[in-house]
């Protein structure tokens, strides 16, 4: 499996955003990059979150500690929404097993002796 990659070069110019700003993302323990051969990369799945990173801190002006409790946060709601609907799936597969099954009777005897 390759690793898919955009250099910090590329994701400043193509978002039109000054690279020092990634780097300072960087240095604060924002965005974790790869160093593939002596530059920054940053990993396919960290992109969208970093465009987040730069929208919040470029159009909102939240300052970096505030930016990391917000990052933070993001990353458990998407760890949470994932759960629910592992669990979601759960539930619907012992609704399918059971649906077809009869109900148990057995409580209405047991309380009526």
């Amino acid at each position: 499996m390759s690793i898919k990659y955009v250099t910090i070069q590329e994701f400043s110019s193509f978002h039109q955003v000054d690279i020092h700003l990634i780097e300072t993302f960087i240095h604060f323990g924002l965005l974790e990059p790869l160093d593939m051969d002596n530059q920054y990369c940053i990993r396919e799945e960290d992109i969208e979150p970093l465009e987040a990173m730069v929208r919040l801190h470029t159009e909102l002006d939240v300052n970096l500690p505030d930016l990391e409790t917000i990052m933070h946060m993001r990353q458990r709601l998407l760890q949470l929404q994932a759960r629910v609907e592992e669990l979601e799936g759960q539930l619907r597969w012992y609704e399918n097993r059971f649906a077809a099954r009869p109900a148990f009777s057995g409580w209405e005897e047991a309380e009526s002796q």
